[in-house]
């Protein structure tokens, strides 16, 4: 989980009948801890996951009553906050300006960009994925779910079977013109990826503002904000939303294998199939990695229940080699948190090492020995600064809120 963002400085007392604001979306979920709220602040954009003790106090600040009043609970079944966990949750909720008549403002939700995750909005497709999912039931359904699964099953029997000649094509598609029959098909593929992902969050009540473009890890990738699929109740549900991304992509990538066995030999679909048929599968595979951020990693989190999975893996990890007070997590998030962290950063770390030999032996290559000197100093433009941003970060928030935590 990430800390709440600082709010500003308070110069006057709190009200002493606090009101949370009306228009906040409150949603009740189940995750490894146990019942939560998840909460939507349609100012910011932001969303928030409280324990379900906490959700059910700060619904209860209505204005018609002290904090005290509102903490001693409805039941005589219902524990009652003490008043330091009832201050500390009334600053949360404060400084993350989720109370009427705060001083504190709502933050707009921080946009995570770095040089590793570049992001590109190109537009608003709400409307447009809503037409799309009341069209799209057919492909909900379960038999069609069953159908794309073993045609996924079947071309990859075919596809290895048919590996060498699969890989001769692919390679002939990298020249040109040919190579147009890889590029098009495959941002086509990815746009439907993504359009896939959004027609799900529409169909199952969320929205979709943001569609674009993200260089993530200096790879070229489309991207659909469904971020407000968390305010989903029903997790099988979520996980839909981030699996019809994968599973219409790995479909797609079926239908083409078919296509280029059965396709007239250079023709254009024969290519166009050869391309899908020669890229999708991997990237498939690839996407569904849970150890760096794409639909895999979000699979794991949100089928474990464990919100914000790798961030606090890290930081749990971190804690524990430092010596330093861990935040307080159950056996399976231990267990979890200590597998995790060390694999998704000895992952992350040779991807980046691998990724920057093979542009130093490119640049030595074309530049001579300048290609020393523009390496480094690619290096050093690149990386640096998002290194010292990390440990600014780290060390100005050396502790965190579970009980309000941004998602």
């Amino acid at each position: 989980m990430a800390e709440p963002a600082p709010g500003p400085e308070h110069d006057g007392p709190r009200p002493s009948r606090p009101r949370v604001r009306a228009d906040l979306v409150w949603s009740e979920q189940r995750d490894v801890s146990g019942a939560a709220w998840v909460v939507k602040d349609p100012r910011a954009d932001r969303y928030f996951r409280l324990d379900e003790r906490s959700g059910r106090l700060a619904q209860r600040l209505d204005g018609t009553r002290t904090a005290a009043e509102a903490a001693a609970g409805d039941g005589a079944d219902e524990e009652a906050l003490d008043p330091e966990e009832l201050e500390e949750l009334l600053e949360d909720l404060d400084g993350l300006g989720l109370l009427e008549g705060g001083v504190a403002t709502a933050a707009p939700r921080p946009r995570r960009s770095s040089p590793l995750f570049l992001r590109l909005p190109l537009g608003d497709p709400n409307r447009l994925l809503g037409r799309l999912a009341r069209l799209a039931g057919p492909l909900f359904h379960p038999v069609f779910v069953v159908v794309g699964g073993l045609a996924v099953v079947v071309a990859a029997v075919l596809a290895v079977a048919n590996v060498a000649a699969l890989r001769a094509d692919a390679e002939r598609l990298l020249a040109w013109p040919e190579l147009l029959y890889l590029w098009i098909p495959a941002l086509v593929v990815i746009a439907l990826h993504e359009t896939a992902h959004g027609v799900a969050c529409r169909r199952f009540g969320g929205e979709v503002h943001e569609l674009g473009l993200v260089l993530y890890y200096f790879q070229p990738c489309a991207y659909c904000d469904v971020t407000d699929a968390w305010m989903i109740a029903d997790r099988g549900r979520r996980l839909w939303v981030l699996g019809a991304g994968p599973f219409l992509e790995a479909a797609l990538w079926a239908a083409a294998v078919f296509v280029w066995l059965a396709a007239e030999p250079g023709t254009p679909v024969f290519w166009c199939a050869a391309g899908i048929a020669a890229t999708s599968g991997i990237k498939t595979l690839v996407n569904l990695n849970p150890l760096i951020r794409l639909d895999g990693y979000y699979l794991l989190s949100d089928g474990l229940g464990i919100p914000n999975l790798r961030s606090r893996a890290f930081r749990y990890l971190w804690a524990r080699l430092r010596g330093a007070e861990a935040e307080p997590v159950g056996r399976l998030e231990r267990a979890v948190f200590l597998v995790y962290a060390p694999v998704a950063f000895a992952f992350s770390a040779a991807l980046i090492v691998w990724f920057g030999v093979w542009v130093y032996g490119v640049a030595l290559e074309r530049l001579g020995g300048w290609g020393h000197l523009a390496f480094w100093a690619a290096v050093a433009v690149l990386l640096l600064p998002a290194a010292v941003s990390s440990l600014r970060q780290r060390s100005s928030h050396p502790s965190e809120s579970t009980r309000t935590a941004p998602r």
